[in-house]
């Protein structure tokens, strides 16, 4: 039997497949996350997905490997993991009341044809109104500024 493959290290994406009562392995792929100049945002969530997919599947043969990344835009401006405490509360300001876009890259490849699927789906979400209160409390956590995902 074939076995999956999630080629990321996130513990969100790690939590979605377990939802689903999926049999996986987890690999981190490592692999250099800049965006290139100039390139378009669906572009560069695709490249992406594509990229981390594509380094596991060149290590793991009988697998289906599935990459993926997102991207959270507002206001045309791309929010990256924040890192620090400062910066998630900097970012919870900007898109409070705000209609965030987030671009989810994806791309599932066979290793035993090397053929892969590959698509962005944009999904919307209306912020409320967020209070500093509320800012701070959601701050207060590592993980919630990336710096464990």
């Amino acid at each position: 039997m074939r076995k999956i493959i999630l080629a990321s290290s996130s513990i969100h994406r790690k939590k979605l497949l377990q939802q689903i009562k999926l049999n996986f392995t987890a690999i981190s792929p490592d692999i250099d996350e800049s965006r290139n100049k100039n390139e378009p945002v669906n572009k560069f969530v695709k490249r992406l997905s594509i990229e981390k997919a594509m380094k596991i599947a060149m290590i793991k043969k009988n697998s289906i490997v599935i990459g993926s990344d997102e991207i959270a835009v507002v206001d045309n401006k791309i929010l990256g993991k924040p890192l620090t405490k400062k910066n998630a509360r900097k970012q919870l300001n900007l898109i409070s009341g705000k209609k965030v876009t987030f671009k989810t890259g994806i791309c599932v490849i066979d290793t035993d044809t090397m053929k892969k699927y590959s698509s962005v789906v944009n999904y919307y979400v209306q912020m409320k109104k967020l209070s500093t209160n509320i800012i701070n409390n959601n701050t207060a956590s590592e993980i919630v500024v990336g710096i464990e995902c």
